[in-house]
């Protein structure tokens, strides 16, 4: 599935467009004569896709991917430049998220925002309300926004030494849920060549109907004093990038997997432990 911002077409060269795209269908937002237009487009042996909602500035799909055998909710967004446009959007798309009840949720597009003032390089100060706003929206929502492996900066004017200014406006928030063991979310650049923007690749893999049980602290593990220091020795060592809520959502995974581990090696199996002792008593 692709996701493309500032197309600058009509809806009718959009769907000229697809005429050269075989296997390939798509939704397009008409542009304002040269400024915004935005489109979803999806190989028909791999998605199924019907439009939910389409403003100037995103456009709303459900979709079933079949090789991950999965229903979500997809969201293609072109963010406006001036902050009371933004704030309404973010309105939008807020009021539209309250009312769905699929929690498979994928954000992706130019935001024109930043979450911090680390994502950018260069250039004029950012506006405080911008950042908050845009901050307030994806947290207020859900989300998680994606690390980048390969770099920081999605924008850059092309300009070189003190004139350059990078920026990190195109980004991928999802519903945590995404993040589980069954799937492996992964973002990264591909390579630009005209555009100011860099592509982003969004890869998600992993087979949802692959149902595992569901982690249980056990209480019993108390017992072992060394426990806490190693939750502590856990916790610093491991080491993510993006979002705080990314970070730490990751770093509860590696840690319930250290503990999964250290009850298997270090504890002992505490249910053959139960099992162990009940028989012991029950053959006395």
């Amino acid at each position: 599935m692709v996701c493309l911002q500032e197309t600058k077409l009509s809806k009718a060269e959009g769907e000229h467009f697809l005429t050269y795209c075989k296997g390939w269908k798509g939704l397009f937002v008409q542009a304002m004569g040269s400024d915004g237009g935005i489109g979803i487009l999806w190989r028909e042996c791999e998605f199924s896709v019907s439009l939910v909602e389409n403003h100037q500035n995103w456009l709303a799909v459900k979709a079933f991917s079949m090789s991950l055998n999965v229903h979500f909710i997809g969201i293609c967004i072109y963010g406006p430049t001036k902050t009371k446009e933004k704030q309404r959007i973010w309105g939008q798309i807020t009021d539209f998220l309250n009312l769905q009840k699929q929690g498979m949720l994928i954000l992706g597009g130019d935001f024109n925002s930043i979450l911090d003032v680390a994502k950018k390089l260069g250039g004029n100060n950012c506006t405080t309300q911008g950042m908050v706003d845009f901050r307030n929206f994806i947290q207020n929502s859900g989300l998680m926004d994606i690390y980048i492996e390969n770099g920081i900066y999605t924008w850059t004017n092309r300009r070189r030494d003190f004139l350059n200014i990078s920026e990190r406006l195109d980004r991928f928030p999802i519903s945590p849920v995404w993040i589980q063991d069954d799937f492996s979310v992964r973002a990264k650049f591909l390579p630009c060549s005209i555009s100011n923007h860099f592509p982003i690749e969004l890869h998600i893999d992993g087979h949802f109907h692959n149902i595992k049980t569901c982690f249980k602290f056990e209480s019993m593990w108390w017992k072992d004093h060394n426990l806490i220091s190693q939750l502590e020795l856990w916790w610093r060592e491991a080491k993510f990038g993006g979002s705080i809520s990314f970070q730490i959502h990751k770093k509860l995974q590696y840690i319930k997997l250290k503990l999964k581990d250290w009850n298997r090696n270090v504890f002992r199996n505490i249910f053959y432990r139960k099992y162990f002792k009940c028989t012991r008593a029950q053959g006395a």
